[in-house]
């Protein structure tokens, strides 16, 4: 495997985790949960995201965060556009797709503001988890042809 896929698949798991932790953080304040848990949830998430910063600093080596800074080669920066590429026009027809729901929400459906919101939050974690499975899924893809 090489160096980019490592920290790709790094990146995938760690957004992942912290996708659902957001989703459970989100779910302790609708169930009005007590605010110890809502505060591990938080101090898990900043201690799950200083640990990929430091694996990713410390055991791949990455010396500057910032733009690609896991390809290490014309080809991976050219699959790294590609998939940028086709997740942003992803997340821009999702974003019209929310746009487009809210609206719809907004008719008169008897929604307290609690379950609207309820509804667009759980979609736009819907829509940042598929993104992410989508990016991992064609970086893959490309990097196999």
């Amino acid at each position: 495997m090489t160096h980019s896929q490592r920290i790709l698949r790094l990146n995938f798991w760690m957004t992942n985790l912290f996708l659902v932790i957001i989703g459970m953080f989100f779910l302790t304040t609708r169930l009005h949960a007590p605010v110890g848990v809502t505060l591990g949830l938080v101090i898990f998430n900043s201690v799950m995201l200083y640990f990929q910063l430091w694996v990713i600093t410390h055991r791949f080596g990455v010396k500057k965060i910032q733009g690609l800074y896991f390809v290490d080669d014309e080809r991976e920066q050219a699959i790294a556009l590609r998939v940028h590429n086709a997740c942003m026009t992803t997340l821009i027809y999702s974003i019209y797709g929310l746009i487009i729901v809210v609206f719809l929400l907004m008719a008169d459906w008897g929604l307290t503001i609690q379950t609207f919101g309820d509804i667009i939050l759980t979609l736009l974690l819907l829509v940042l988890f598929s993104s992410n499975c989508q990016y991992y899924y064609l970086w893959r893809k490309y990097d196999h042809a």
